[in-house]
């Protein structure tokens, strides 16, 4: 079963003939302003007026510090989860209230949401504040409630029915139907952000202080946001370009740590370096150990801590990547069998539960298919993991077609957890593939669009430089991609880590040079070809100059754009 070849189109017809139409251009097509691009802080204002029950959420937790209550913070064991929790727990340093706990999942094992024994474990607790979970937690949130304790929840999870809510005192949620928030797209760590501030002016205006929101609080925000995959549009653009500014700063001396392992110090960091370098490492603890690791690196304060916690979380990614390696050699021969379906639905005692977002992800890569990778736990019964999509196929619509048949489940429409019987898991294959077969076909082919063409001479670095103005780059606000027509390919060269050559660099003629990640089997193919190239443009910093990201190439590879009239699974 392999992934069928993209069909490229191009979304603006003219071809480029200036840095300032390729500006304009951009605008147009992502829907965009000059003023826009300008991220200013002060626009969040009005974002968080408009967040049902912020502010209430904000006057609880400053009468509780009025108090001296003793406050649980819970928080997700992933990512996002991990920099809420650290940011709340700044702040209650800087206010200097010492009667609190920092509480998370150890791992996927153990489950996502909030823990029964964070109200067990702390009977004395006044107040829990719930972060990135929370929203569906009925048994511990009414545990909590049962002892007299209040709980405010701030989340960012899909709200499809509210009557399936836990009880919680206050909810935070911009994706609760009754929250009139023009932006529903934060990550709890923004949202965690946006509380702070407010929890800021409630102290203020209570005399108790206005403690300062300093660059690590802006730099976790923007951890949290990138790692969690949420649109880099509207308040989070806002959001992490800031962040980012910070970190290149020096701001969050836990995440300079990190960056440190990484191999990023002295490099201007990006919201991809946040993606693909420093997140996985925070994640890395819950995925193969216990994430306590990862919160105890955000929360240290001395440099000698930090410097361990940092390197044990880089020894974590790598035995995370061993494992995704092996794992997916075995794995990926499964789909030949499976080429006829339009979904993947896996499961093994062999897959590990921290790893399974992982599989699934990589499985979609590979066939362009939905895809489902589970564990199976054969001495409860429940086979629990994680799904993938594709664009086009609502995977959470799907997934709420198939709850009758779910345990547990929740997510976004590219991203989701679930839990399965195993006697409901072969019922639960038919319905997820009965599921797609309503969807129109072309779903299943993959798609892309460059931007618009580009004359090849335009290539240099004011046309990088014009293009920063564009960042941050991530999900929503994808990187430029430009469509080069019958460039003559006069050079290749392959290259890698530890002589592996599993990537292609390759000369243009006129001298423009170019990079295809893990082309290096095309090599022969294209030596002194004519081809059409999609690319982004990158500075390569060791030669100092520009350099071009292929994504694709080939002989007429742009075809006229074809109408898809599929419909999001639930749609009418």
């Amino acid at each position: 079963m392999q992934r069928p070849a993209t069909d490229w189109t191009i979304a603006r017809a003219s071809r480029a003939q200036s840095i300032d139409d390729v500006r304009a251009a951009l605008l147009a097509l992502r829907g965009l302003s000059p003023a826009d691009l300008e991220c200013r802080l002060a626009d969040l204002e009005a974002d968080m007026e408009a967040i049902r029950d912020l502010d209430a959420a904000a006057e609880r937790v400053a009468a509780a510090l009025g108090r001296g209550e003793e406050i649980v913070v819970v928080g997700d064991y992933d990512c996002d989860g991990l920099t809420s929790v650290a940011q709340v727990v700044l702040f209650l340093r800087a206010v200097g209230h010492r009667r609190f706990a920092a509480v998370t999942p150890t791992n996927r094992a153990e489950g996502y949401g909030m823990p029964l024994a964070a109200v067990t474990e702390h009977p004395d607790a006044g107040l829990f504040l719930v972060l990135d979970c929370g929203s569906f937690d009925r048994e511990p949130v009414a545990a909590a409630r049962a002892r007299g304790a209040d709980v405010v929840v701030l989340d960012h999870h899909e709200v499809s029915d509210p009557r399936t809510l836990a009880s919680a005192s206050i909810l935070v949620n911009p994706k609760h139907p009754r929250c009139s928030s023009p932006f529903k797209d934060y990550a709890t760590a923004g949202l965690v952000l946006l509380f702070l501030a407010r929890l800021r002016r409630a102290l203020d205006d209570a005399g108790m202080g206005r403690p300062a929101l300093d660059g690590d609080f802006l730099a976790l925000a923007a951890v949290g946001t990138i790692a969690d995959m949420m649109p880099l549009t509207g308040a989070n653009r806002t959001l992490v370009h800031h962040g980012l500014q910070q970190l290149n700063r020096g701001a969050s001396p836990p995440l300079q740590g990190l960056r440190a392992v990484a191999g990023l110090t002295g490099r201007t960091l990006s919201a991809g370096h946040i993606g693909f370098q420093i997140a996985p490492r925070l994640n890395a603890a819950a995925r193969v150990a216990d994430a306590r690791a990862a919160l105890d690196l955000l929360l240290a304060e001395d440099e000698a801590q930090i410097n361990r916690y940092a390197h044990e979380l880089d020894r974590l990614n790598r035995d995370r990547q061993r494992q995704v390696d092996e794992i997916s050699g075995e794995l990926l021969p499964r789909l030949e069998a499976m080429a006829e379906r339009r979904t993947i639905v896996l499961a093994d005692t062999c897959f590990p539960l921290g790893i399974n977002g992982i599989l699934a992800q990589r499985v979609v890569r590979e066939v362009h298919r939905p895809a489902v990778v589970l564990q199976v736990f054969p001495d409860t019964g429940l086979a629990t993991g994680s799904a993938r999509s594709i664009p086009g196929f609502d995977l959470y619509g799907a997934l709420e077609a198939c709850a009758g048949l779910l345990h547990r489940w929740g997510g976004h429409a590219m991203a989701a957890g679930l839990t399965v019987r195993l006697e409901h898991l072969e019922a639960l294959r038919a319905r997820f593939e009965a599921v797609a077969l309503e969807v129109e076909a072309c779903v299943y082919q993959p798609t892309a669009r460059a931007d618009l063409e580009l004359d090849p001479a335009l290539i240099g670095p004011e046309l990088h430089a014009a293009l920063e103005a564009f960042e941050p780059y991530g999900v929503g606000n994808p990187r430029p991609q430009f469509a080069l027509r019958e460039q003559k390919i006069t050079g290749t060269r392959t290259f890698g880590s530890a002589g592996a050559g599993d990537h292609l660099e390759l000369t243009l003629e006129g001298g423009l040079r170019g990079v295809l990640w893990g082309g290096a089997r095309r090599a022969a193919q294209v030596k002194g070809a004519t081809v059409d190239l999609v690319c982004g443009i990158s500075w390569n910093e060791y030669r100092g100059t520009v350099q071009l990201e292929i994504k694709d190439l080939g002989p007429g590879l742009f075809a006229p754009p074809v109408a898809c009239g599929a419909q999001s699974v639930g749609e009418s």
